[in-house]
């Protein structure tokens, strides 16, 4: 299954199960990721942090496709035009 790649918080569920009187887990089916601990609270504030860090890397990527894409343009304008265009005059 592959991760969503969503940059909205809201799209992402978290699952929270606990297990005994101390044992939780949390799970996030959008980005399969599971953490345990001790706390109801604890676990929740886990996986927000890690959907939290997700959504970071997914924004630095994005940033970092706009920024090639804005060089491509600019060598493009400045190399005069599209590939294969004749710039005769």
């Amino acid at each position: 299954m592959e991760k969503l790649r969503s940059t909205n918080p809201l799209d992402y569920d978290i699952l929270i199960r606990r297990r005994g009187e101390h044992d939780y887990a949390a799970y996030c089916p959008q980005l399969a990721y599971m953490v345990k601990g001790s706390s109801h609270e604890e676990v929740e504030e886990r996986m927000r942090q890690y959907i939290q860090q997700w959504i970071e890397q997914l924004q630095r990527e994005e940033s970092a496709s706009a920024q090639q894409v804005r060089s491509a343009e600019e060598q493009w304008t400045t190399e005069g035009g599209a590939p294969g265009s004749s710039n005769a005059s």
